[in-house]
């Protein structure tokens, strides 16, 4: 029986593994194409104030995102092995990342038409301008990113890889349709930031629903769940 117990768990962690692989390719292709497109359509010039933008706009909030991430990651597993839904800790950790995120990145998009040009001088203004649409993007990923293992802690491998790879086919095709409809430099961004967002409102759906799931139980032990 043991022998059996290990080796269904070595089925169920190669899955896992093999998604997270997937996942991580995917995501590798949604960060580096834009970039790379950016570059060969709009021109360095463009390109430079667009990374800027991004830089300094996701990175710090993705500390304080992925520390929160960590604790709910944590305490919601937990949960999960004790036989208890998460539902509420989740709930609680959603607000938790509005309530700051919220005004923290209305803050940025009101701030970034002056505030780039003054911290790096009158060439940046329009990485000023970009930042006000690549705020909203960086809201939802400053709440939905520190979630996004809710799917992992109830056994949902699969939709992990679903999801990056939805992501990086719908990057693709934002590119290509920038590309045949020759869009300038801010209808690409519109486009771009649009597809994000849309993307990570499925994903907070998805994760709501996750953890809402209740553990499978049998013989008072906690089974693993189902990896469909």
């Amino acid at each position: 029986k043991q022998k059996y117990s290990i080796l269904g768990a070595s089925r169920s962690y190669r899955k896992l593994a093999t998604s997270m692989l997937l996942s991580h390719l995917m995501g590798t292709v949604t960060a580096l194409s834009p970039i790379l497109y950016i570059g060969y359509a709009y021109g360095s010039s463009v390109l430079g104030q667009y990374s800027l933008v991004t830089m300094t706009i996701f990175s710090p909030a993705s500390l304080i995102g992925n520390a929160i991430g960590q604790v709910f990651y944590q305490r919601a597993a937990q949960s999960w092995v004790q036989g208890q839904i998460f539902a509420p800790l989740w709930r609680q950790t959603f607000l938790r990342l509005a309530l700051i995120g919220g005004p923290l990145h209305a803050l940025v998009a009101l701030a970034s038409p002056w505030l780039y040009p003054a911290l790096f001088g009158a060439n940046w203004a329009d990485a000023g301008q970009y930042g006000v649409l690549i705020s909203a993007a960086a809201f939802c990923a400053f709440v939905c990113t520190p979630m996004e293992r809710t799917c992992l802690i109830v056994g949902r491998w699969r939709y992990h890889a679903l999801w990056h790879a939805a992501r990086a086919l719908t990057t693709l095709l934002v590119i290509v349709t920038a590309q045949v409809f020759q869009l300038g430099f801010n209808g690409f961004l519109l486009a771009l930031v649009s597809q994000m967002c849309s993307l990570y409102a499925v994903d907070i759906i998805m994760e709501r629903r996750f953890s809402m799931m209740h553990p499978p139980v049998q013989s008072g032990a906690i089974l693993p769940a189902s990896t469909s």
